[in-house]
């Protein structure tokens, strides 16, 4: 978890809410999650504010309490043996 920094990328983003990266796309083009400048509809790179929208958008949950999720989920993978 500590590789994760701001701005994030779709990717991460997507990881951090345990989404597709593709559910987090159609939220953006169909306007259920409201970003600046998304272009196409799909944005590469996320400020911490807009991670803040798609963490309650998502789970309810403050960005925290998402990242704290997060972590758990890779720190479990990594005990298990699986890649981060």
């Amino acid at each position: 978890m500590d590789s994760f920094s701001w701005p994030a990328s779709t990717r991460q983003v997507a990881a951090a809410l345990n989404v597709k990266t593709a559910t987090l796309a159609k939220a953006v083009s169909d306007g259920r999650l409201d970003l600046p400048e998304i272009g196409s509809g799909f944005r590469r790179q996320w400020s911490f504010d807009d991670f803040g929208r798609a963490c309650w958008l998502f789970r309810r949950q403050t960005p925290a309490e998402v990242l704290v999720d997060y972590a758990r989920r890779q720190r479990s993978k990594a005990a298990a043996g699986g890649a981060i």
